[in-house]
């Protein structure tokens, strides 16, 4: 393995551009941000404005405009996750993790949250996947996910969903494993 190299604050070499913050601003160049890993395919730099005292941006130097992109298995997931996101009811929210599991891949909830910061479909109800524990998560507009949440009647707290697991929703028992809902229901 190779050895991490230390961070550096410099601009990144240039590579594709297009119309995004990443692609157009930190690939091109033109806003310096500290390096903390760079490959020919990929740059790891510390977020411009953190969220988390360690925030940590890691994006291909390929510019993917979406998952669906990706072809095959990354549309596959796609679909199932932006069907199971669908299916939460107005006042409830779910984990990423959640989400994951009932797409039918438990273990892709990293996947879930980039889904979900891509999406911009009026569809998909965004605001009401959150992250473990009923922490608020990310958002493209994080004060607007709180008024979108507050609007279903959820009370958000200062970083927390309060009462999180009274409206978390997880169309399994309680006392049950999550299962991955049915191809038929997904599409639904």
């Amino acid at each position: 393995p190779d050895p991490i190299p230390a961070p550096s604050l410099r601009p990144p070499r240039a590579l594709s551009v297009s119309e995004d913050f990443y692609c157009d601003e930190v690939l091109s160049g033109r806003t310096p941000v500290e390096v903390v890993w760079e490959t020919d395919e990929v740059l790891a730099f510390h977020h411009t404005r953190p969220f988390w005292p360690v925030h940590i941006v890691v994006i291909p130097r390929r510019h993917v405009p979406s998952l669906t992109d990706l072809g095959g298995a990354g549309e596959e997931l796609l679909s199932a996750v932006l069907a199971v996101v669908r299916r939460i009811p107005r006042g409830r929210v779910a984990t990423y993790g959640d989400i994951a599991a009932l797409a039918g891949r438990p273990r892709a909830w990293r996947a879930v949250g980039t889904i979900m910061r891509t999406c911009r479909s009026p569809t998909v109800p965004c605001h009401r996947v959150v992250a473990a524990g009923g922490r608020v998560g990310g958002y493209s507009d994080p004060l607007r996910k709180r008024q979108l949440l507050q609007d279903e009647g959820i009370v958000v707290g200062r970083r927390t969903i309060r009462h999180f697991a009274e409206v978390r929703w997880t169309s399994w028992p309680a006392s049950g494993t999550p299962r991955p809902l049915p191809p038929a229901t997904l599409g639904a």
